[in-house]
């Protein structure tokens, strides 16, 4: 069991899986044995779903956006980058699993 969806990616080498978390590494070293893995936490749709039931759509995606900010802040250790690109591709994810967002909503986010 792995969390963070770590169970849902797949890493080109031990060094990618790696520079990804703990988490990343045992999936990597999971499938290169063929063990079977499951992620303890709820799928993202899951999560949405659950968030959409309490908060309104902009409320869960400026939340989720706000997140990731961060998450990429500390990932390219302040330096510069296309935020504006990378969110797009972040929010474009965040439909593909689930989140319910049009494609001229997802490209005014």
């Amino acid at each position: 069991m792995v969390e963070g969806d770590a169970d849902k990616w797949e890493y080109y080498d031990i060094n990618s899986a790696i520079a990804q978390g703990e988490s990343s590494y045992i999936a990597f070293l999971a499938r290169k044995e063929n063990i079977l893995l499951k992620s303890v936490e709820p799928s993202q749709k899951e999560q949405f779903d659950y968030l959409l039931q309490k908060y309104n759509k902009n409320r869960v995606l400026a939340m989720y956006i706000l997140r990731q900010t961060y998450q990429y802040q500390n990932q390219y250790n302040n330096n510069p980058i296309n935020y504006e690109q990378k969110i797009q591709s972040f929010v474009n994810c965040m439909m593909e699993h689930g989140f319910p967002i049009t494609e001229e909503e997802a490209s005014s986010s």
